[in-house]
């Protein structure tokens, strides 16, 4: 088995691959401004696999905790619009938001452009992580 870098021409085959997973899950452009490393596991020339990451934002947020809920809401949604504007600008589709308190992720998701995520997330570590 080699692998080696992704090419424009193994498209078709990855996206036949996704499709028979069956999972429900999109299919990223793998050509696009977002992919970032792309590469294909193959044998005897039939693809095996293939991975691709996607760049991605993951915000976060530092507020004065002093200040009353309603005013921390406006500033919320000032950062929020200006944030997303300056994302946009830059090509990215989409942003991540963790969040740790269950009543401040209520208060993202009932904002317009929020979505609830029911993925399961692992991550990996790029630095401390040795092959």
């Amino acid at each position: 088995m080699i692998v080696r870098d992704y090419r424009p021409s193994d498209h078709e085959h990855i996206a036949a691959l996704h499709e028979s997973r069956k999972d429900g899950l999109w299919l990223m452009d793998w050509n696009g401004p977002l992919a970032g490393p792309r590469v294909v596991a193959e044998e005897d020339g039939r693809i095996l696999g293939a991975a691709v990451g996607r760049r991605t934002l993951e915000a976060f947020l530092t507020l004065d905790s002093s200040m009353p809920p309603v005013k921390r809401a406006h500033v919320i949604k000032v950062l929020l619009k200006a944030g997303a504007a300056y994302a946009r600008a830059l090509g990215y589709e989409e942003f991540h938001a963790p969040t740790a308190d269950a009543t401040f992720h209520e208060f993202l998701v009932g904002l317009p452009g929020f979505h609830k995520d029911s993925r399961h997330h692992a991550w990996f570590d790029l630095v401390n992580q040795k092959d």
